[in-house]
C-alpha cells in the first residue's frame, strides 16, 4: 500500500515538472525575441501552445494579423508597422523583457500572420479567428485560454504607438516604457545635401539662381508636379503606411491591389501618378504646343508635315495611356467599365 502511494506521488511530481518544462519561461521568450529584428516572437504551428500556455510569470501581447492580399485587410497593413514600433520600443531598453523598475513585471510581444489563405496558421484554427487584426493580452498565472482582447489605437502611425503604450503601461503596471520612433535618415540626408547645394549655388552663381527662382515657368512646373504628387496618392501612402507592393496566392510580387477600389499599394499609386502626369503633359502639348508650332512654322512647306506628325504622336500616346488606365480600373473593380443609365429604364 505504501509502495503504491509512493509511486503515485512520484508520477504526479514528474507530471507536474514536465508540465512546467513545457511552459515557456522568461529566459526562453527573451532568447526568441532577441533573435528577431523587432523583438516580436513568431507564433508558428509548433510553438504557439508552448509560448501561450501557462503557468506564466509574465505579460504577453499577441497580434493575429493577415497580410494575404486577397483578404484586403487594410487595418492589418496599417497596424503592423505600429505594432513593430511598440515591441521594438520596449526591447530597446529591456533586452530580457523585464522591467528595470519592477523586476517582477516582464512583458513580451508575439505575432501570427496569415500570409497565404491556403495555409491558415494553427493558432487561427485554435481560437476560431474570423476577424483580424486581433490583439490578445495574456496575464501571469493563466492558461492558453485565459486572455483579454485589446482595442486597436484610434490614432495612426507614431501617435497610435504612443497611445497604445500609454494604455499598456497602465494595464501592466510599469513606468519605464517609452516610445522610440525610428529616425528618418533619408530626410536628414536630403535636407543636408539640398542645403549644401543651395548655399553653393547662391554664392557662386547668384545671378543664375535668381533668374531661376523668379522664372514663372519654373514655378508653374513645380506647382503642377506638386499637384500631381498629392493627387496621386502620396499623402495617402504616407499617412496610412501602405506597403509598396504585395504578393498573390502563389507568392508572386504584385504591384496592383486587385478588387480594391478604395485601397492601393505604394508603387501602384506612383504609377497612377505618372500616368496622370503624362496625360496632362500630352493634353497641354496638344492644346497649347501644337498651335504655337503652327505659328512658328507659318509659311513653311515642311511645317505642316511636322505639325501633323507631332499631333499624331501625341494622340497615339494619349490613347495608349488611357488604355492602360482603363485596364488598371478593370483590375481594381470587376464591374468596370461602369454602365451608364439606360434611357429605356427611365421611361419604364
Amino acid at each position: 500500500m505504501l509502495l503504491s502511494k509512493l509511486i503515485s506521488v512520484c508520477l504526479t511530481t514528474l507530471l507536474f515538472k514536465s508540465t512546467l518544462t513545457l511552459a515557456a519561461t522568461r529566459e526562453d521568450l527573451a532568447i526568441k525575441a532577441q533573435k528577431t529584428t523587432n523583438g516580436i516572437i513568431p507564433l508558428d504551428d509548433y510553438s504557439f501552445k508552448d509560448i501561450l500556455d501557462g503557468p506564466r510569470d509574465f505579460y504577453l501581447v499577441a497580434l493575429l494579423t493577415c497580410t494575404e492580399p486577397g483578404v484586403g485587410c487594410t487595418a492589418c497593413f496599417e497596424f503592423n508597422p505600429v505594432y513593430e514600433m511598440i515591441a521594438n520600443s520596449w526591447f530597446q531598453d529591456h533586452k530580457d523583457g523585464i522591467s528595470g523598475l519592477d523586476p517582477s513585471k516582464a512583458l513580451y510581444f508575439a505575432k501570427a500572420d496569415l500570409e497565404d489563405a491556403s495555409a491558415v496558421p494553427e493558432i487561427f484554427k485554435f481560437y476560431n479567428i474570423e476577424r483580424v487584426p486581433r490583439l490578445m493580452f495574456f496575464t501571469p498565472g493563466g492558461s492558453i485560454h485565459d486572455y483579454n482582447l485589446l482595442n486597436l489605437p484610434q490614432q495612426k502611425a507614431n501617435a497610435g504607438a504612443r497611445e497604445f503604450i500609454s494604455n499598456l503601461k497602465i494595464a501592466v503596471g510599469i513606468n519605464d516604457y517609452q516610445v522610440h520612433e525610428p529616425r528618418d535618415w533619408s530626410t536628414i540626408i536630403i535636407t543636408s545635401i539640398s542645403t549644401f547645394i543651395i548655399v553653393y549655388l547662391l554664392r557662386k552663381h547668384s545671378k543664375i539662381v535668381t533668374g531661376i527662382i523668379s522664372s514663372k515657368y519654373i514655378w508653374a512646373i513645380l506647382s503642377c508636379a506638386f499637384i500631381v504628387l498629392m493627387s496621386g496618392g502620396y499623402m495617402y501612402n504616407k499617412m496610412r503606411g501602405t506597403p509598396l507592393a504585395g504578393s498573390d496566392s502563389n507568392g508572386n510580387v504584385v504591384y496592383f491591389w486587385p478588387n480594391e477600389f478604395q485601397n492601393q499599394y505604394g508603387i501602384e499609386s506612383q504609377i497612377v501618378s505618372v500616368v496622370y502626369a503624362a496625360l496632362s503633359l500630352c493634353f497641354l502639348a496638344l492644346v497649347l504646343g501644337v498651335p504655337s508650332l503652327a505659328d512658328f512654322y507659318k509659311g513653311s512647306a515642311s511645317g505642316a508635315m511636322i505639325i501633323t506628325v507631332i499631333s499624331a504622336v501625341l494622340v497615339a500616346v494619349i490613347y495608349i495611356l488611357f488604355a492602360g488606365l482603363s485596364n488598371l480600373f478593370g483590375i481594381k473593380s470587376p464591374r468596370y467599365p461602369f454602365e451608364l443609365i439606360k434611357i429605356s429604364s427611365l421611361l419604364a
